[in-house]
């Protein structure tokens, strides 16, 4: 391997076996409990849940968001001033929620049998949304 030094060679390597794992790994891997993971906080952001989740969970109906938490269907997220929360549902899509905004999680009807669709619907403010898509 000319030009390439031993640490580049062994990053690239390293980078290169992290993007095959991160790959591999089914959804059910990022999140044992819910659809998805709080990935990123900054600021005071709540969440509300349903009485099914609160009780199941074993957590108040409504509390801060944690990082690295869970979110469930029928969540609701609320960001205040100054606040952001990013979240990775099913280990494919990354939504960012931006200041004073509220947000709900839901499951939608599915494309094909064993599947599940979720739906994030802006109840107000603005959100971020990078979506990769089902091949």
């Amino acid at each position: 391997m000319m030009g390439m030094g031993r640490f580049t060679w062994f990053a690239a390597v390293a980078g290169t076996m992290g993007v095959l794992a991160s790959l591999a790994a089914p959804a059910e891997a990022f999140t044992q409990k819910g659809v998805g993971l709080v990935t990123a906080l900054r600021g005071s952001v709540n969440v509300t849940h349903t009485a099914d989740v609160a009780a199941r969970e074993r957590r108040p109906a409504q509390e801060p968001l944690k990082f690295r938490e869970d979110v469930f269907f029928l969540d609701t997220i609320r960001t205040e001033r100054e606040a952001t929360a990013k979240l990775l549902l099913r280990a494919r899509s990354t939504f960012t929620i931006r200041e004073l905004s509220q947000v709900q999680l839901r499951e939608g009807p599915a494309p094909a049998p064993g599947r599940t669709r979720s739906i994030v619907s802006l109840v107000s403010g603005a959100l971020r949304a990078l979506v990769q898509r089902d091949l």
